[in-house]
């Protein structure tokens, strides 16, 4: 508790979305109480991943004294997710899902040549 309270303060918890066990679910539980939004996050990756990267980005996020917000951005394993509003799968409360921000895969614009001002 004395070594990092806000991880303790703020519990995740994180489940098999479905019975195939194709897909996870991690989400808070403790952040209301702070006067906050609960977070969400849906992938692929086993229950236990989930938990580890939700966990580690609430804990960064509180220990800088910032709440998660509505139209925030939190890095989750070193990718951005953008904050928006829905409703939890577990219990049916308000949440804001972590919804992974659309990075482009496209070059960048190659800068003109500049020509020579005279003919």
């Amino acid at each position: 508790m004395e070594r990092d309270p806000v991880v303790n303060l703020t519990g995740v918890h994180a489940m098999w979305f479905d019975a195939a066990r194709t897909a996870s679910v991690a989400f808070t539980s403790g952040l209301a109480a702070l006067g906050g939004h609960e977070l969400q996050l849906h992938a692929t990756a086993e229950p236990g991943a989930l938990f580890e990267v939700l966990r580690a980005a609430t804990a960064d996020e509180l220990s800088q004294g910032r709440l998660p917000r509505e139209g925030g951005t939190l890095a989750i394993g070193g990718s951005p997710h953008h904050l928006v509003s829905s409703t939890g799968v577990v219990d049916g409360l308000p949440v804001l899902d972590l919804v992974p921000a659309i990075v482009s895969t496209q070059p960048a614009e190659m800068p003109k040549k500049r020509r020579w001002p005279f003919g």
